[in-house]
């Protein structure tokens, strides 16, 4: 009898059990990591990354109403977040890419002056060169008779001054010297070599080319071996202080820019370089550069005493423009899909929805939201890409 008595329990639980309606089966959609949502498998296992169990995402989650309902240990393990759209004015930032010039003004073709033949060259294209800095050294048959000229109007100077002379007798022949003085400078010869021809009073064969200016060699079209002619250009030298810079703009931001005067030019260094804006004709940057978009070209001019901008260097150009007060939400809340832009607004019931918007300027990070979207709703700031591919499965590849 005590044996029936305990047992009794057992088969009244044993028979509750047996007469249970059988639970529905909920349908898998996939599996996922729950740390990197991203990564999906179509049946379950383990994550090759945390190696953590997957997690199963099922059918019933995606309701039919157009949300997304996550359970909040989904949110946590895709780091979803939220926040506030709100209302932005003051000063935004419009930052275009940016090409180094010298002043079309400022450069300095150097040449021979007579025909000839380049011996040694001492400089590269784009070393930066002194003023009086030898750039190459060249023979040529063509200045021996302007230095025999030189030297005999040094010997009539002196013979002049040897006797008692006036200033009308000396004034011919220091014209005749002056003007043999300035046909060597003209054939290439600077004042040091003059100096030293003065001194010698021996022709020589062979003469140096020199920088004319401080700046950066643009242009060299002279090796050793290399036969030219008085009217070649064989090297070009540019100053670099100050600098062009070319700003190139898309055309939506163009207008935002009128009245703009001055811009901040960050340089490779990470340095800031205050630039004016030059009163140029408009032109457009037809290299390919802004492809999709057509883009003025703005002229900016800046010192640049340190070297640090040189010519062909790519920049960033910034200009601060004051904006019109607008609704923004941060740039990573936004989605643009190409034909649509859109974000995931957090409904009452904890629910994601999503909702497209029409989009305006864009500045630290934020993107002003023109239509869509009312001040005080919650977007999505994080794990908004997770919140896509959901309304992708859900929706068969079509946001709405």
């Amino acid at each position: 009898m005590k044996w029936v008595c305990r047992s009794l329990p057992v088969l009244l639980l044993l028979a509750a059990g047996c007469s249970r309606t059988p639970l529905p089966q909920r349908r898998v959609l996939y599996y996922y990591d729950p740390m990197h949502p991203a990564y999906r498998s179509d049946k379950p296992g383990i994550a090759p990354d945390c190696h953590m169990e997957l997690v199963a995402k099922y059918a019933d989650e995606l309701r039919d109403d157009g949300t997304i309902h996550l359970a909040p240990n989904e949110e946590r393990a895709a780091g979803i977040e939220t926040i506030n759209a709100t209302e932005q004015d003051g000063l935004r930032e419009i930052r275009v890419p940016g090409k180094v010039w010298p002043p079309e003004s400022r450069r300095y073709k150097v040449s021979g002056g007579a025909d000839g033949l380049v011996q040694k060259v001492f400089t590269e294209t784009g070393a930066v060169v002194r003023e009086g800095q030898v750039l190459a050294s060249y023979i040529s048959r063509d200045v021996s008779t302007p230095q025999q000229g030189y030297i005999y109007a040094l010997d009539a100077v002196d013979r002049v001054k040897q006797t008692g002379h006036t200033q009308d007798q000396l004034a011919p022949a220091m014209r005749q010297l002056n003007l043999a003085h300035e046909t060597l400078t003209q054939l290439g010869m600077d004042e040091a070599q003059i100096a030293e021809l003065a001194r010698t009073r021996s022709e020589t064969r062979e003469f140096t080319l020199t920088a004319p200016i401080d700046g950066v060699v643009t242009a060299r079209k002279a090796s050793s071996g290399t036969r030219f002619s008085k009217s070649d250009d064989l090297f070009e030298i540019a100053s670099i202080d100050p600098v062009w810079i070319e700003a190139s703009v898309f055309a939506t931001d163009a207008d935002a820019l009128t009245g703009i005067a001055s811009a901040h030019v960050l340089a490779p260094d990470g340095g800031r370089i205050e630039a004016r804006r030059l009163p140029t004709v408009a032109q457009f940057d037809t290299d390919g550069s802004r492809a999709g978009s057509l883009a003025s070209l703005v002229r900016l001019e800046a010192a640049n005493p340190s070297r640090r901008l040189l010519p062909g260097m790519y920049v960033t150009v910034v200009f601060k423009v004051h904006t019109p007060k607008g609704l923004a939400v941060p740039a990573e809340s936004v989605i643009d899909s190409g034909s649509a832009t859109h974000v995931f607004v957090r409904r009452s019931d904890g629910a994601f929805e999503v909702r497209c918007v029409t989009t305006g300027w864009r500045t630290r990070g934020l993107v002003q939201v023109v239509e869509g979207l009312r001040a005080g709703e919650a977007v999505a700031r994080s794990g908004v890409f997770l919140l896509d591919s959901e309304t992708q499965i859900k929706s068969g590849g079509v946001v709405p």
